[in-house]
């Protein structure tokens, strides 16, 4: 379905006549758009019935063009077989009378077409100074079943009502916007008319950094260019203003999404709840707009204390026996090489399309997340396990494209909680991993957050490659796992610490070992429901000492008590030397958060 609206879309672009005619304004919501393939349902089997189709032009647009008229309509037909004459008309209500119209038969002169048809109204139709609004619509009368009408796949209010033989009226505005426009001619036509068409922004404002980013989708509706204009920005609650300028031409008809920063140091705290934040368009050029109707919108964030570093779990389904999978890998790296998706971390599974020497238990077990009755396939990619579609996080990135939308789309999500790590070698040889952080807030998931840890091994060269020539490397190859679904966080406050032992086998090389924690969700009975909130790698360059500190025994007595207490709020108030031990949660200072953690150790919590 994707693939076909894809298709479409490229179709529609191809079909579009968008340019302004010389002293005039066109009126309509298809910007000259042509749709020669007609849209679903948008038909009738019967037979000898007139087909109707209209826009409405409301008051708040109709008013800022009165005093001109309207001389020409184009009316557009994806196809006209079956259909014997095409009317255009113009209407202050859908069953109204026609107050003007004109009309093109297969025989007459021009010759109605598929394609575009347009009418030069013998009579012009005089927008009124009192205008109410109107409809400018198209009938045609279909002999037999005809796909005749032209909608593009731009749904907007008032852009397409339909009516079929004796039915009623529908409005299907919703589909898309019927290949409809009129040509204004006049002494009055508008010169400075925007329409904020939407409003987007960041989904949290960072206290910590007090920036909110806002995209404002605007559209010149007037026939004069627009080069300066201010963006008046307010928050629910509070008083003070925030304005913008905005030094982007856009031209007549013109669509640009423009983004710019605002900084609402107003908001010290966090509230209950989301705010809103409204956006209004004044100023254009120094004139004021002449249809202010449409030139606000509004958009909903969060506060929050803070944000972290996001980085993105990017899983791989591949295997030795897979074909494809060599040319995705090429296509992967190419990607991980571009500075843009540095934050981007692979963990391959090697499952998915048969097994190999390297496939795992818990590779098997993760070819769950296919979630087709046991049906899966290989070259696949999880982009932190979130649903591409409503039932699988797993799917095939056909486009290097497609690959950096997916993953620029996950990079642009805030992280909500941080990820530390911390590993290196026990006496015994064994791996001990310790990981800590924090969250902004005490729930930012769904459900309660866990944490999992895997051993992964890079550049290992593979034994037998299907599909590839030469050295074939593979990369980042799970070895061993704390948990499959991960263990649920434990919260001291909103830090938590984590810690798990990896057995290292002979034949693993120590040097590209690395540790890769995430902190993610998991429904046992939804796949699309165990996102990943983020994610951390740490290369074995980075392995260290961890067989001190960092227990709560900060005087070294081989116990925990009342006296390590002491110690950690003589260091929290400066009265001692800092040492490792005392720093519980591994964020590198000594707080009351370590208090609490030895105080839990020493009750056994």
């Amino acid at each position: 379905m994707k693939k076909i609206l894809t298709l479409l879309i490229a179709w529609f672009a191809m079909s579009s006549v968008c340019m302004a005619q010389n002293g005039s304004f066109t009126l309509g919501y298809c910007d000259g758009q042509l749709a020669t393939v007609a849209t679903g349902d948008l038909f009738s089997n019967e037979k000898h019935i007139w087909v109707q189709s209209a826009v409405y032009i409301p008051a708040s647009q109709a008013k800022v063009l009165a005093g001109n008229r309207i001389e020409k309509i184009r009316a557009g037909l994806a196809n006209k077989i079956n259909v014997d004459s095409l009317r255009v008309w113009i209407r202050t209500s859908l069953d109204g009378e026609d107050l003007v119209t004109a009309t093109m038969t297969k025989t007459s002169t021009p010759a109605l077409n598929k394609g575009w048809n347009e009418f030069v109204l013998e009579t012009p139709y005089e927008i009124p100074e009192d205008t109410e609004g109107f409809y400018i619509g198209m009938s045609y009368y279909q002999r037999g079943v005809a796909r005749a009408l032209s909608v593009i796949l731009n749904p907007q209010p008032n852009a397409l009502f339909v009516k079929f033989g004796d039915t009623d009226w529908v409005d299907r505005s919703a589909t898309g916007a019927l290949c409809l426009e009129a040509e204004v001619y006049g002494d009055n036509l508008p010169q400075h008319d925007l329409q904020l068409q939407a409003v987007k922004a960041d989904r949290y404002l960072s206290l910590k950094k007090g920036e909110l980013n806002v995209t404002a989708t605007v559209r010149n509706m007037a026939v004069a260019t627009i080069n300066n204009f201010k963006a008046v920005c307010t928050i629910d609650g509070y008083d003070e203003p925030m304005v913008v300028d905005i030094n982007h031409p856009i031209a007549y008809r013109e669509v640009k999404n423009l983004t710019f920063v605002v900084k609402p140091s107003m908001i010290t705290s966090v509230p209950d709840g989301p705010l809103n934040l409204y956006v209004t368009l004044t100023n254009l050029d120094g004139n004021d707009d002449e249809n202010p109707s449409d030139n606000s919108g509004q958009v909903s964030f969060f506060v929050i204390d803070n944000v972290f570093v996001r980085n993105v779990l990017m899983e791989n389904f591949t295997t030795e026996r897979c074909p494809n999978c060599p040319p995705m890998a090429t296509m992967v790296h190419r990607v991980l090489d571009q500075p843009e998706f540095s934050n981007v971390i692979l963990w391959e599974h090697h499952s998915g399309y048969y097994e190999d020497v390297l496939t795992t238990q818990f590779d098997r077990d993760y070819m769950w997340f296919y979630n087709d009755g046991g049906s899966t396939y290989a070259p696949a990619m999880m982009y932190d396990r979130f649903g591409v579609t409503a039932t699988t996080p797993v799917d095939f990135p056909e486009t290097q494209a497609y690959l950096e939308n997916m993953l620029t789309e996950r990079l642009a999500e805030p992280a909500l909680v941080d990820i530390n790590i911390k590993a290196g070698y026990l006496e015994d040889g064994k791996l001990k991993v310790i990981v800590t952080g924090e969250r902004t807030q005490e729930t930012f998931t769904t459900l309660p957050p866990r944490m999992t840890v895997a051993l992964v091994e890079d550049n290992i060269n593979a034994v037998s490659q299907s599909g590839a020539s030469g050295t074939f490397i593979h990369h980042n190859v799970g070895r061993a796992i704390s948990s499959v679904w991960g263990e649920e966080i434990l919260w001291n406050g909103n830090n938590y610490r984590y810690e798990c032992t990896f057995d290292v086998d002979e034949a693993w090389n120590k040097e590209n070992l690395g540790i890769i924690a995430f902190v993610s969700e998991y429904n046992p009975r939804n796949p699309v429901a165990c996102g990943v909130a983020n994610t951390r790698l740490l290369k074995a360059d980075l392995f260290g000492d961890i067989t001190e500190g960092l227990t709560g025994d900060v005087n070294g007595d081989g116990e925990v008590g009342i006296d390590d207490v002491n110690a950690v709020i003589n260091i929290m108030l400066g009265k001692a030397e800092s040492v490792a031990a005392a720093d519980l949660n591994g964020d590198g200072q000594v707080g009351i958060d370590d208090v609490n953690g030895v105080i839990n150790l020493m009750l056994g919590k």
